[in-house]
């Protein structure tokens, strides 16, 4: 029996041009999105020096200027099984900042940029406000949600769920920088801006 299908061998032919257009595609991707994490950072820390005496800062321990993940794979256990690629991309960007009462982190954020694609599920860039740790007393969450609803769902696909809102975008032939860059500030304008604004 013949593995080798006529696609197996279109892609091997071709192995350098689709690797060459992948790392391009990976680099100008993680290019725009470390601009966009310079961007938030430079805001969380005008936050951090407006409002010193809420004792924010960020955990640059964990946030990530740049991730890149290309098809992950399982190694192999054993000398009959085989190592798997999946097929899955994930590029990104992430910021975390929080603050402390008695070492006990009450309110933690994180920002996350990226792109991501598992096979046939999903193929998206993400612009993601995530809320780990977080008082009671901080009802901005609620009232950013109710007000992106109004302001955004005309422009952009929504997810919220109990702890996250994020924009989508769904790459086609028509993406541009520009439609990235307007996702970016609307993120900016209508989520981050304001939960720094009301964080007291």
């Amino acid at each position: 029996m013949n593995k080798l299908t006529r696609l197996t061998n279109e892609c091997l032919a071709n192995m350098p041009m689709l690797s060459d257009v992948i790392c391009h595609t990976t680099n100008i991707i993680g290019e725009i999105f470390g601009s966009y994490y310079d961007k938030v950072q430079d805001r969380v820390q005008q936050f951090l020096n407006d409002k010193p005496e809420l004792k924010y800062e960020i955990d640059f321990r964990n946030s990530e200027r740049l991730t890149i993940s290309l098809f992950p794979y399982i190694k192999a256990k054993g000398r009959k099984q085989m190592p798997q690629l999946y097929n899955e991309v994930g590029i990104y960007s992430s910021l975390i900042f929080y603050n402390q009462f008695r070492r006990k982190t009450v309110n933690e954020f994180s920002v996350i940029i990226g792109y991501a694609m598992s096979g046939n599920q999903e193929n998206i860039i993400y612009f993601n406000l995530t809320v780990g740790e977080m008082n009671p007393d901080i009802s901005v969450f609620n009232k950013i949600t109710t007000n992106i609803e109004k302001e955004l769902i005309e422009k952009w696909d929504i997810q919220i769920e109990d702890k996250t809102i994020e924009l989508h975008i769904v790459p086609d032939q028509n993406l541009t920088e520009e439609t990235m860059e307007n996702c970016f500030n609307d993120f900016m304008a209508h989520i981050l801006n304001p939960l720094l604004t009301d964080l007291n």
